[in-house]
């Protein structure tokens, strides 16, 4: 190798290596330009998704209904204390009393037809015995004589109609003390 070719080999090597340390810092800035590209790009579809959630939500809400109860039975009570119609109930007296909600009836039909239920009770001494009647009548002399009464028997089921029922009872009231509380349960 002559010197002149040495010279000229060494240039070469020399430009290689110029063009080479140039390429570099082109290289890096496009790395970073990616890298910069690829972080904005990230923000742009996370902005995206959020401005589509939003719309989708903001229409969810503008859709928004609810559902009414159903219950399980056509027999709905109206109350969870019966109120009876006597307030006093006289040493050695007899006769009957309704028992409903004040100024609502007892418990409703809801089925709009017969539904057949059990009733459970226990009855307190001086009650003789319990009827339900529809409410839109007026007790009679009698439980018994009252139109539509149904006798109720603990364990027995009966066929409710549909409307609204009150409870009659007919007591006999044959010493102090007047006449005791009791619970109904009714199932289907």
């Amino acid at each position: 190798m002559s010197e002149a070719d040495g010279s000229e080999t060494g240039t070469e090597v020399h430009r290689a290596e110029r063009e080479h340390t140039d390429q570099a810092p082109q290289d890096a800035r496009r790395l970073h330009v990616r890298a910069k590209f690829t972080t904005k790009g990230a923000v742009v579809v996370i902005v995206l998704i959020v401005a589509v959630s939003s719309g989708v939500f903001a229409a969810m809400v503008v859709m928004k209904q609810t559902a009414p109860y159903v219950p399980d039975s056509a027999l709905i009570q109206r109350c969870e204390t019966l109120t009876a119609s006597l307030l006093v109930v006289g040493n050695g007296s007899s006769g009957d009393l309704f028992y409903s909600c004040g100024s609502k009836e007892a418990f409703s039909n809801t089925a709009g037809t017969d539904v057949v239920a059990t009733p459970a009770f226990t009855l307190p001494y001086k009650i003789t015995d319990l009827f339900i009647y529809p409410s839109q009548f007026s007790l009679a002399s009698s439980c018994a004589n009252t139109t539509g009464a149904v006798s109720l028997s603990t364990g027995t089921s009966v066929s409710v109609g549909p409307g609204a029922w009150n409870y009659c009872a007919d007591y006999d009231n044959n010493g102090p003390g007047g006449l005791d509380t009791f619970t109904i349960t009714w199932s289907q």
